[in-house]
C-alpha cells in the first residue's frame, strides 16, 4: 500500500503520464489464501461480540444529567476539583484554558454558559498526585443520601452503582495524560488503575516483553474484575493512557501494536478485552476524553479512492456503508471520478471539515495518502470539527504525536478518534466499511466494530491502532440526548464568561480582551438578553487588531482566536495573510498547521478553477512554506500542465524565474532549473 514519490515521477507527473498503482500489497490479493472477509454482523465468527453488546448497553452506570456549562480551567489542580464536584448523577465538561481545544469544543456542544473555576490554591506535590487523581474520580461518583455524600474509592469498581461499563482506565502518575485518564476514569464509571513501567513509548518491545506487559495489565485487572477473561463479563474494554511502550517486534511479522496484544488469553490470542489508546497531553488528551464523553457527530463522511470494480477494492466501496450509516445520522459519501480526486477532496473541505463521523480508504505511508492520481500528505488534511476518524490506510499511526504523520494530523486538528495502521498492515486486516456500519447501527463501540476476532484474516494480534476512547459509540440521531440542567447548585456560583460592551477607542489590548470573551459567549444558548455578534462581526474586530501592539505574551492567543474567527466566518484569504505575516520564529505549531492548510486548499481550488495565474502564485507560497518538498514539486508538475494548456506560458516562466530567486532547497532548485530550460525551449518554437 506504500509507493514512495521519486524524481522519476516527477518527470512522468510532467507529461501528463502519472499513474499511481493500486495493486495489492502481499496479502491483499484474490489468490491469497485468508479467510473471506466478514459481510454480515451476524456472522458466526464474531457472534460473541454481537451478544455482548447487549450487556454492554444495559452497563452504562447510573443516569447522569449534564448541567448546561462548560468549565474551564488553567491547571491540574483545579482540574482535578472541577471533577470532583461531579456526581453520580451530574457532570459537565472541564477543559483547559487553550483557545484551539476549548473553542473547536464549546462550538460543538453549545452550553447555555461558560464558566471558570478559580484557580486551586497550591501546586499538587509529586508523591501525592496519584491519591489526589483518584480521589478525584471516587468524589465524582458521590452517592448523595439523606445524612451524608458516599465517595467511593477511584481506583476499585464503584458497585454501589448498579451495573457500571465494564472497562478499566490504566495509567500512572508522571503520565502527560493523566488528566484525560481521570476524565475518562470519571465519566464512565470506570477504575482507574495504576501500572508503572520502566520502557517509553517510543520503546519497540521485543516479543516476550510484550507478553511480559500484557499479563501485568491483565493482573492489574484481575485485582478490581475477578471474572475478566471472556466477553460479556467485568472487564471488556481497556484504557491505556499513560507513557507505555506503543509497539513491538514480532519475530515473523515485523512491528506490531501493542495494544492489539493486550486483553487477549495467553497461548490462544482469543480477545478478552479491546484496547483504546489515550495519547496528548493535559490539554489534548482532556480534550478528546470530554469529546468522546459529551459529542456526537452530526453528520458522516465516506470517501473511497479506491477502484469499486473487482476484488478486493469493490469489497471496500463506500455505497453500502453509506446506506447503513444513513439511518444513524446525516452521511455524504464520495467515490469516483472526479469527485474522489485530490481537488475534490479540497472542495470537500473548504474551508474546513464540518463532519463528525469519517471514514477514509487510501494507500500510502506515514505522510503521503494517494487520491486517484494525486499524492495527498499530511499537510492536505483540514482543521475541522471534533471528528472520529476510521482511515483504511497503511503507516498512517506510525506515530500520533508526530502532526507530520496521518493519524498526528488529524488529532491535530481536531479528531478525538482515530483508527489505522502503525505498519503495513494488507487491505484484508480491515473490516469492510458496511460491516463497520453495520456494527455502529448495532450501537456496538466503535472499537468492537473496528477491531477483527479470531476467525477474520488478520484476528491475531497484528498492527492496527485504535486512538481514543474505547467505550465511544456512535448513537442515533433518533435517541435522547442525555437530558440537560440549566442549573446547579454545586457551581452556581463560580464565576462565568460574559461578553459585556465592545470597548470605545482603538487601545488593542481592551478589543483583544473584549473579543475573547465575546467569541466565547457567542457560543453560549444563553446570553441574558445581550445582542450577540455575528460572526463577520467578530471576525472583523479581530482585523481590527494591531498583533504588533499586543503584549508578547497574548500574541500567540490573538493568532489562536483569529484562526479560529475567521475560520468560522470563512474568511480564509483574510487568515492567510495575518497568518503569513507572522515572522516566522513567533509561529507556533498551530499557526504553522494551519498556513500548510490553507495554503493547500488554495493551490487545489485554483487548479480545479482552470486558473493559471492563481495557482503559479499559489505555488510560489507553498515553496516559502514549511509543506514537505515532494508536496512542493507534485504542485510544480501539476501547475506547469496548466500553464502548458494554456496562453500561461510566459508567466510560467517569470514565475519559474521568480522560484530561483527565492533560493529553494537543491533538490527543489535542480527541478525548477530544468523545467525553465524547458519552458525556454519550448518558447523558441513557433507557437
Amino acid at each position: 500500500m506504500n509507493r514512495p514519490m521519486t524524481r522519476r515521477w516527477w518527470f512522468a507527473a510532467l507529461l501528463g503520464l502519472l499513474a499511481i498503482g493500486e495493486r495489492p500489497s502481499p496479502g491483499q490479493g484474490p489468490t491469497d489464501r485468508v479467510p473471506a472477509p466478514i459481510s454480515s454482523a451476524f456472522d458466526p465468527r464474531i457472534e460473541p461480540v454481537r451478544l455482548a453488546a447487549a450487556s454492554w448497553e444495559s452497563k452504562q452506570g447510573p443516569e447522569r444529567s449534564v448541567v448546561d456549562q462548560v468549565c474551564l480551567v488553567p491547571d491540574l489542580p483545579t482540574f482535578l476539583q472541577a471533577v470532583a464536584s461531579w456526581d453520580q448523577g451530574h457532570y459537565f465538561p472541564v477543559l483547559f484554558d487553550d483557545i484551539e481545544t476549548s473553542f473547536r469544543f464549546i462550538r460543538a456542544f453549545r452550553p447555555a454558559r461558560i464558566v471558570r473555576l478559580p484557580r486551586a490554591s497550591a501546586p499538587i506535590p509529586a508523591s501525592k498526585l496519584w491519591d489526589r487523581a483518584i480521589e478525584a474520580v471516587g468524589a465524582s461518583w458521590a452517592i448523595e443520601s439523606a445524612l451524608k455524600p458516599e465517595r467511593p474509592r477511584g481506583d476499585t469498581t464503584p458497585k454501589l452503582l448498579g451495573p457500571t461499563p465494564p472497562g478499566v482506565v490504566i495509567s500512572q502518575p508522571t503520565a502527560p495524560m493523566l488528566a484525560g485518564a481521570v476524565a475518562l476514569a470519571a465519566g464512565r464509571f470506570q477504575p482507574l488503575l495504576r501500572l508503572d513501567s520502566a520502557e517509553r513509548f517510543a520503546d519497540a518491545l521485543t516479543l516476550s516483553q510484550a507478553d511480559l506487559f500484557a499479563r501485568a495489565v491483565a493482573r492489574r485487572v484481575g485485582e478490581v474484575a475477578p471474572k475478566y477473561e471472556g466477553f460479556g463479563d467485568d472487564c471488556d474494554f481497556l484504557t491505556i493512557a499513560g507513557d507505555y511502550p506503543y509497539r513491538y517486534q514480532d519475530p515473523k511479522a515485523g512491528l506490531n501494536a501493542l495494544d492489539d496484544r493486550l486483553g487477549r488469553q495467553p497461548g490462544t490470542d482469543r480477545r478478552w478485552a479491546f484496547a483504546g489508546r489515550l495519547v496528548g497531553d493535559a490539554t489534548l488528551s482532556t480534550y478528546r476524553a470530554m469529546c468522546s464523553l459529551f459529542l456526537q457527530p452530526d453528520s458522516a463522511l465516506l470517501f473511497n479512492t479506491y477502484q469499486e470494480e473487482g476484488i478486493p477494492w469493490s469489497l471496500y466501496a463506500m455505497r453500502t456503508a453509506a446506506q447503513r450509516l444513513g439511518d444513524l445520522l446525516p452521511t455524504s459519501q464520495v467515490s469516483g471520478s472526479p469527485t474522489a480526486s485530490l481537488v475534490g477532496w479540497h472542495e470537500t473541505f473548504d474551508p474546513s471539515n464540518p463532519f463528525g463521523l469519517l471514514m477514509i480508504n487510501s494507500m500510502g505511508g506515514p505522510g503521503i495518502f494517494n487520491i486517484r492520481g494525486s499524492h495527498a500528505f499530511a499537510t492536505d488534511i483540514p482543521l475541522g470539527v471534533p471528528s472520529a476518524v476510521l482511515m483504511i490506510h497503511s503507516y498512517s499511526a506510525a506515530d500520533p504525536n508526530d502532526p507530520t504523520t496521518i493519524a498526528g494530523r488529524w488529532l491535530a486538528n481536531g479528531a478525538f478518534l482515530y483508527y489505522g495502521s502503525i505498519d503495513e498492515p494488507y487491505l484484508d486486516a480491515f473490516r469492510t466499511p458496511a460491516l463497520i456500519a453495520d456494527l455502529l447501527s448495532l450501537k456496538v463501540p466503535v472499537v468492537a466494530a473496528v477491531r477483527q476476532v479470531p476467525g477474520e484474516s488478520r484476528g491475531l494480534p497484528w498492527k492496527l491502532e485504535f486512538l481514543g476512547d474505547p467505550l465511544y459509540r456512535v448513537k442515533s440521531r433518533s435517541g435522547q440526548a442525555p437530558p440537560r440542567v440549566a442549573t446547579w447548585d454545586h457551581s452556581a456560583g463560580w464565576p462565568t464568561y460574559a461578553m459585556g460592551l465592545r470597548p470605545v477607542g482603538n487601545y488593542d489590548p481592551d478589543l483583544f480582551a473584549w473579543l475573547l470573551k465575546a467569541a466565547l459567549t457567542r457560543s453560549q444558548t444563553s446570553n441574558g438578553g445581550q445582542p450577540v455578534p455575528s460572526a463577520d462581526d467578530l471576525a472583523e474586530a479581530a482585523l481590527a487588531i494591531r498583533r504588533d501592539r499586543l503584549p508578547k505574551a497574548f500574541q500567540p492567543v490573538f493568532d489562536a482566536l483569529a484562526t479560529e474567527l475567521l475560520l468560522v466566518a470563512k474568511k480564509r484569504g483574510a487568515l492567510k495573510s495575518r497568518l503569513v505575516a507572522i515572522p516566522e520564529a513567533e509561529r507556533t505549531p498551530a499557526v504553522r498547521r494551519t498556513i500548510e492548510a490553507l495554503e493547500g486548499v488554495d493551490f487545489y481550488l485554483a487548479i480545479s478553477r482552470n486558473d493559471p495565474a492563481k495557482a503559479r502564485s499559489a505555488w510560489l507560497d507553498l515553496l516559502k512554506s514549511s509543506t514537505p518538498d515532494d508536496f512542493k514539486t507534485q504542485a510544480m508538475a501539476s501547475t506547469s500542465l496548466l500553464c502548458l494548456a494554456s496562453p500561461e506560458l510566459d508567466g510560467w516562466r517569470t514565475t519559474l524565474q521568480t522560484a530561483l530567486r527565492d533560493h529553494p532547497p537543491a533538490s527543489l532548485a535542480e527541478l525548477i532549473t530544468a523545467e525553465l530550460k524547458r519552458v525556454d525551449d519550448l518558447l523558441k518554437k513557433p507557437r
